[in-house]
């Protein structure tokens, strides 16, 4: 049993308006003492531009062991009046073709990758 009085000062304390007040101080009193956080990195600049691409062969190496490209001629300069390969790659192999969805369901495709964030 509780003493005359006990109860309603109770609820009193755990009043709404209370909790709020309560979470509001807390919320104030974390801040102020949390760390700073850091700010956003400068913006940096290049003067050139240097390529890194590997030409793609049937022997290049993969991490597989088997043919990064296989390439099928379907039609020839001097015959056809021009060239032209059906490729079959490996999107793993050589220069690389792929973008963070490739190990994240909601990671950006190729496509959505702008060429000035690279």
């Amino acid at each position: 049993m509780c003493i005359p009085g006990c109860q309603e000062a109770v609820r009193h304390a755990l009043s709404r308006r209370g909790f709020f007040k309560g979470a509001l101080a807390a919320s104030f009193g974390a801040t102020a003492v949390a760390p700073e956080i850091a700010g956003a990195a400068p913006a940096r600049s290049f003067t050139s531009v240097v390529d890194l691409t590997h030409t793609m062969s049937p022997d290049f190496p993969t991490f597989f062991g088997v043919p990064g490209i296989e390439m099928d001629k379907k039609f020839d300069l001097k015959k056809d009046g021009f060239n032209l390969y059906w490729w079959r790659i490996v999107e793993h192999a050589g220069t690389h073709l792929d973008a963070p969805i490739h190990f994240s369901e909601a990671g950006a495709t190729a496509e959505k990758i702008s060429a000035d964030t690279l």
